[in-house]
C-alpha cells in the first residue's frame, strides 16, 4: 500500500516589532550657506523636528527623531552659518516642522512633503516662501519679502495665517478634500490691522471648503475661487481692504450675504 504523506499548513508569524514605526532620522547640513534638511525614503519612519536659529547658528531639537544619527533631545547644532536658504524635505509621512523663536531666513524658505508646519515666534523670510504638500499650516507674525506659494494635499487641509505680511504675491492652493483656510483678525483689529499681501490668489479645489478672511489688506488683485463642491466665503466684520479689486467665484455661501 502506498503511503500518502500529509503536509499540514505551515503557520508563520510576522514579528510585531518589524511592523512598528521606526524612530525617524534626518540629515541636516549647511552647504554654501544653505541649510538642507532631508528625511529618508522608504524607511517607514515619521520625523518631528524643531528648528531654531540664533546669529546664523542652527539648532535642531526632537524628542523622537535623530539628526545625523545623533540624539536631538538636547538639540543638535549644525556646523556652519546660515547665510542663504532653508530647504526642508521630510519625504512624506506623518512629519512635522516647528520653526521656534525669532528666526530670520536670509534667502528663501522651502518646505516640501511635510504634513504639519508651524512657527511659534517671529518669522522673517528675506526671499520667497514655498511650502508644498502640507496638510496643516499655522503661521503667526510672519513676514515674506518676496512671494509666498502654499500647496496642500489630496486630503483635508487646514491653513491659518495670522499677522502674515507678504510683499509680493501670495498663492494658496488646496487640492481634493474638505479644506479650511483662515486669515484671522490681527493684533490690532479693524480695517487692515491684520495680514497684508501685495496680491492674493486662493484656489480651494474640489471638496466642501471654507475660506475665512478678516482684517486683511491686499494692495494688488485678489482672486478667490472655491472650486467644485459646497464652499463658503466668510468675511464676517467686512473689514478687509482690497485696493486692487476683488474677484470671487464658486462660493455657494457668502458671509455677509451682501458680498
Amino acid at each position: 500500500m502506498a503511503r500518502h504523506q500529509t503536509h499540514g499548513r505551515r503557520c508563520t508569524f510576522e514579528s510585531l516589532e518589524s511592523r512598528q514605526m521606526l524612530a525617524g532620522d534626518v540629515t541636516a547640513k549647511i552647504v554654501n550657506g544653505d541649510l538642507i534638511i532631508k528625511g529618508h525614503n522608504g524607511d517607514n519612519s515619521d520625523n518631528h523636528i524643531s528648528i531654531a536659529v540664533a546669529a546664523g547658528i542652527v539648532t535642531i531639537t526632537s524628542a523622537d527623531t535623530t539628526v545625523n544619527t545623533a540624539s536631538a533631545t538636547a538639540g543638535v547644532a549644525i556646523a556652519g552659518t546660515l547665510t542663504g536658504n532653508i530647504k526642508v524635505n521630510l519625504k512624506g509621512g506623518t512629519d512635522s516642522v516647528a520653526l521656534t523663536g525669532t528666526i530670520t531666513v536670509p534667502g528663501d524658505l522651502e518646505i516640501n512633503k511635510t504634513e504639519t508646519v508651524t512657527n511659534t515666534g517671529t518669522l522673517t523670510v528675506n526671499g520667497d516662501m514655498d511650502i508644498e504638500d502640507v496638510s496643516t499650516l499655522t503661521l503667526v507674525t510672519t513676514s515674506v519679502s518676496g512671494d509666498m506659494d502654499v500647496e496642500g494635499t489630496r486630503g483635508n487641509d487646514t491653513f491659518s495665517l495670522t499677522g502674515t505680511k507678504v510683499t509680493g504675491e501670495a498663492e494658496i492652493e488646496t487640492g481634493k478634500g474638505n479644506d479650511t483656510v483662515t486669515v484671522p483678525v490681527g493684533v490690532t483689529d479693524g480695517n487692515g490691522g491684520g495680514s497684508t499681501f501685495g496680491a492674493l490668489e486662493v484656489e480651494l479645489g474640489e471638496g466642501d471648503d471654507t475660506l475665512k478672511i478678516h482684517d486683511a489688506t491686499v494692495s494688488g488683485k485678489t482672486k478667490l475661487d472655491g472650486g467644485r463642491g459646497t464652499d463658503t466665503l466668510d468675511q464676517t466684520g467686512d473689514d478687509n481692504v482690497f485696493t486692487g479689486g476683488l474677484t470671487t467665484k464658486h462660493f455657494e455661501t457668502t458671509i455677509p450675504t451682501t458680498v
